[in-house]
């Protein structure tokens, strides 16, 4: 049904389903919740509130579908909204800022570990240069181990900077950029809070045979490259104030999975190695069932490292209970502490009504 005569046609179907959207969403706010500055568990309904709101503003202003958007078109929400980095996050610096550390301070331990980690690629060619294995610098980008390392020193490269600038003007370089970059950000912080954890994993169940090297120099490689990665990435799921991965973020890992097997298969036809052993299905392809095999259990591995980093984000912004230690010229810097004080003051006037008079 639509009324004839206005400005806008509208239909009165589509309105009376808005309305008893925006009634459900009332229901929602009416109820105590925290907001985003708590950091603690209002995404769900802010997500929506958010959602909807944006599709009443396409009615009111006539942009959209004709000025009206239907109830299916309600649900396909933007890009920033299902990667977690919607316009209204960028002012609480979720990847700037630390629960425990000052910015400064974390802007020099990431800079730190990129330096670590940068420095002994460095040192690991050199090595490998000097003693007659020059082929193994230009095989290294085949391997899955040296990409993820690679992603791990640009990250923390990355995040040192940012971090820095933030903690010196209160603002972050990703306001000046694009919005997609921010979703890039989020994804990288992604893969380096779980592709580490598998590569881990793969080596030492997998590849690794005992005894350990008696190589001083081999040694340090590997545990730098299938040891410490893991503790680099537990950091950055401990110390950040970052929020749990957004769970678009999972076919994204599971995307550049099989990227790299194309990698690894396009190796074994240019170079003519494979770069892990498990991938070999034999010359007639009499262990082709074991390579499916060992894909699966890959693939089912990641998925399951992403729930528990997913989870450990989560049980860490519930356990700090949403502190934050922000640059002193943040313009929120002064508005987390008077928060606190106001919860302290609620919880004790609660308190004390439950008292029996």
């Amino acid at each position: 049904m639509t009324m004839k005569g206005d400005p806008f046609p509208v239909d009165l179907d589509l309105v009376n389903c808005i309305q008893g959207v925006a009634k459900s969403v009332d229901a929602i706010a009416a109820q105590p919740q925290p907001t985003l500055l708590e950091g603690g568990g209002g995404d769900w309904e802010e997500f929506w509130i958010y959602s909807v709101v944006l599709q009443i503003s396409r009615v009111v202003t006539g942009k959209g579908n004709a000025g009206i958007l239907s109830p299916f078109a309600m649900r396909c929400l933007p890009y920033p909204t299902l990667f977690g980095v919607e316009p209204h996050r960028d002012s609480l610096h979720h990847y700037e800022t630390s629960w425990l550390l000052h910015p400064t301070i974390l802007a020099a331990l990431r800079a730190l570990i990129s330096l670590y980690i940068f420095t002994s690629i460095v040192v690991i060619w050199a090595w490998n240069g000097t003693h007659g294995n020059r082929s193994a610098i230009g095989q290294s980008f085949s391997y899955f181990t040296w990409l993820t390392y690679w992603g791990l020193g640009f990250y923390f490269l990355v995040s040192a900077v940012h971090t820095w600038v933030y903690a010196r003007t209160g603002r972050s370089m990703l306001d000046r950029w694009p919005r997609v970059c921010r979703v890039l950000h989020a994804l990288l912080y992604t893969t380096i809070t779980t592709y580490p954890f598998l590569v881990t994993i793969v080596f030492w169940a997998i590849l690794f045979s005992p005894p350990f090297y008696s190589d001083v120099f081999r040694g340090w490689s590997n545990i730098s490259q299938h040891g410490i990665n893991s503790f680099y990435a537990l950091l950055e799921i401990v110390f950040p104030a970052t929020p749990p991965h957004p769970f678009l973020a999972l076919p994204v890992l599971i995307f550049l999975l099989l990227l790299y097997l194309c990698v690894a298969y396009i190796t074994v036809h240019t170079q003519g190695f494979y770069t892990y052993s498990f991938l070999d299905p034999g010359d007639h392809g009499q262990k082709s069932g074991l390579v499916t095999g060992y894909c699966f259990g890959i693939l089912a591995g990641i998925c399951v490292l992403f729930l528990v980093s997913w989870g450990l984000i989560w049980l860490r912004r519930w356990a700090t209970g949403g502190r934050v230690k922000r640059s002193s010229l943040d313009p929120l810097h002064n508005t987390d502490g008077l928060r606190r004080e106001a919860h302290r003051l609620q919880s004790e006037q609660s308190e004390m009504e439950q008292l029996p008079v």
